[in-house]
């Protein structure tokens, strides 16, 4: 598991990167690109993190993480009678912050299996 969380870790953080310079250099509506690359990834990951039966030593932000992100899609469902167009907007500002939010949450995960490993080989 702990290799497998150092390669999600690792595609975080490029996909990360690469959208953020990507929407420099084409600087038009394609920067969205980026959004949906990262966010998609990050669902996979949490997707995957919630089912899988390994352990991995969830961190206690993981579980606020995952309250937001439930939230935040309720507030999403709620805006389809109304204000879709305020909600994807404030979206625009507030997933980036969601995406280092959750890259930091995994990145100490795998921190913690690293310790594990090394205290295993004591």
């Amino acid at each position: 598991m702990k290799k497998l969380k150092e390669i999600d870790v690792g595609i975080q953080l490029s996909l990360i990167v690469a959208a953020f310079l990507y929407g420099f250099i084409v600087a038009d509506y394609r920067f969205i690109f980026g959004y949906f690359a990262v966010g998609g990834w990050q669902l996979v990951s949490c997707f995957f993190h919630a089912t899988t039966r390994y352990t991995y030593l969830p961190s206690p932000a993981r579980r606020v993480y995952l309250r937001t992100l439930a939230w935040t899609l309720a507030i999403g469902l709620l805006s389809i009678a109304g204000g879709v167009a305020i909600f994807l907007f404030a979206l625009l500002f507030v997933s980036p912050f969601y995406a280092v939010w959750y890259t930091i949450i995994c990145t100490g995960e795998t921190e913690q299996l690293r310790k594990r490993a090394f205290i295993q080989l004591r």
